[in-house]
């Protein structure tokens, strides 16, 4: 298996739904090319404003540095930075940057969020009705956390 960390800037976008569609989209990735998330981590910038994941894949074949961008596009990377990271790539320049320090502030790491999102991935991956309850409690408690 070959390991990738893909990497999402949601400054703007970063939401419930947004959540949900990226835990959707991780799901179908799973299950039509067998790429296996193994850990997400969401890290609040310093301005407290923006929101990048680090999602940490695996996947039976090499992915190509297209098909990396590609997917974190896919997943709901800003646009601007997939068509920058994309243009890196062609020319052959380091491309995925997501800044750890910005203004001379650290970025944070959310420990409760990240878990919360991984349970929800988890739910989702191995769905059954049993699970179902457990599901909607998680995706209650996710939505919650954005209606403050």
């Amino acid at each position: 298996m070959f390991k990738y960390l893909l990497t999402l800037d949601l400054d703007d976008r970063f939401n419930y739904n947004t959540i949900m569609d990226t835990l959707t989209s991780l799901v179908v990735l799973y299950r039509m090319l067998n790429i296996k998330t193994e850990r997400i981590r969401i890290y609040i910038s310093s301005n407290k404003r923006g929101y990048h994941f680090e999602i940490l894949v695996s996947s039976p074949r090499r992915l190509s540095d297209i098909e990396i961008v590609l997917l974190q596009a896919i997943l709901g990377d800003d646009p601007r930075r997939s068509i920058h990271n994309y243009y890196k790539v062609l020319n052959n320049k380091p491309y995925n940057v997501l800044f750890n320090v910005k203004n001379g502030k650290r970025r944070i790491y959310d420990k409760k969020l990240s878990r919360l999102v991984s349970q929800l991935y988890s739910i989702m991956i191995n769905f059954s009705e049993k699970l179902r309850e457990k599901f909607e409690e998680k995706k209650e408690e996710l939505f919650s956390l954005f209606s403050k």
